[in-house]
C-alpha cells in the first residue's frame, strides 16, 4: 500500500476543512479526487506531502508513519519519507531566471547532490519524454503555459518519486494546451507510479482513474470506480455536481 490515511482532520481557525478523512491508496493506483470548490481536495494533497500540518489522525507512506496523532517522526526520517513523493502544482513554480533544463537539474544537484553530467542526462531524457527536447534552453517566459507545466512535471519525475500528486495541473492553462499536459500524465499510467490527481477534467478522470474520490464539505462522500461514480444517479449530490460538466 502506498498511502494509508486514518481519521485526518484539518482546520484553519474555526473553519473545518478536512473532517475525519480515511482512505487507502494501493501501490501503482491512480486515484482522482473530484468535488466542488472548497471541499478540501487541495488541502488533502497538501497534508499528504507535509505542506500543511494535520491537526489529528494518522498518515503512513509505504508503511512508514509520516504523522501519527501528532507524534511525528524525526526531521531526517520525515525527509526520507517525503523523498518518495512529488507534487505538481496549479502554478508551475519554475525559476524564471533558469532555462527549462536548468529548472529540471537544479533540485537534483542542490538537494540530491547528483553530479551535474548525470543530472543533465536525466533531464534530457525526461524533457524529451514530455515533448520538449527542442525547448531545453528556453526560459519560462518564452514557453506556453502547457510547456511550462510539462517542464514542471519533468522536474518532479527527475527525482524518481514513487507517488505523484497533481493539484489541478491544468486549471491555469488555456483550452488548447490542456490536452498536451493531460497526454503526458496519461503516459505515466503504466509506470507503476502511484498518482493522486485533483482535477475538474471529467473526461480525463474517467479515462485515467482506477478509482474516483468525491469530496464535499471536507468529507469523502464516495470512493468507487469511475463507472460507478459517473453513473451515481442514486446519489443526488454527486449527480448535481456532474451535471455541471
Amino acid at each position: 500500500m502506498s498511502i494509508k490515511i486514518r481519521n485526518i482532520n484539518k482546520s484553519f481557525g474555526n473553519l473545518n476543512i478536512l473532517k475525519d478523512i480515511s482512505l487507502d491508496i494501493n501501490s501503482g493506483e491512480i486515484i482522482s479526487i473530484i468535488g466542488p470548490s472548497g471541499s478540501g481536495k487541495s488541502t488533502l494533497l497538501r497534508c499528504l506531502i507535509d505542506l500543511e500540518e494535520i491537526d489529528s489522525g494518522t498518515l503512513e507512506v509505504f508503511g512508514d508513519p509520516l504523522v501519527c496523532n501528532n507524534r511525528n517522526p524525526e526531521k531526517k526520517e520525515r525527509l526520507e519519507i517525503l523523498k518518495k513523493m512529488g507534487m505538481v502544482f496549479q502554478s508551475f513554480n519554475l525559476f524564471p531566471h533558469k532555462t527549462a533544463i536548468e529548472n529540471v537539474i537544479e533540485p537534483l544537484i542542490v538537494v540530491d547532490k547528483i553530479k551535474k553530467e548525470v543530472a543533465i542526462k536525466r533531464a534530457m531524457k525526461l524533457l524529451t519524454m514530455v515533448g520538449l527536447e527542442d525547448r531545453i534552453n528556453n526560459y519560462p517566459s518564452t514557453l506556453s503555459g502547457g510547456q511550462q507545466q510539462r517542464v514542471a512535471i519533468a522536474r518532479v519525475l527527475a527525482r524518481n518519486p514513487k507517488i505523484l500528486l497533481f493539484d489541478e495541473p491544468t486549471s491555469a492553462l488555456d483550452p488548447e494546451t490542456v490536452k498536451e499536459v493531460l497526454t503526458v500524465i496519461k503516459s505515466l499510467k503504466n509506470t507503476g507510479i502511484t498518482m493522486i490527481i485533483v482535477s475538474h477534467e471529467m473526461q480525463f478522470v474517467k479515462q485515467v482513474s482506477d478509482r474516483v474520490v468525491f469530496m464535499d464539505c471536507g468529507t469523502i462522500l464516495s470512493c468507487d470506480t469511475p463507472d460507478k461514480i459517473f453513473n451515481s444517479a442514486k446519489n443526488e449530490r454527486i449527480s448535481k455536481f456532474l451535471n455541471n460538466f
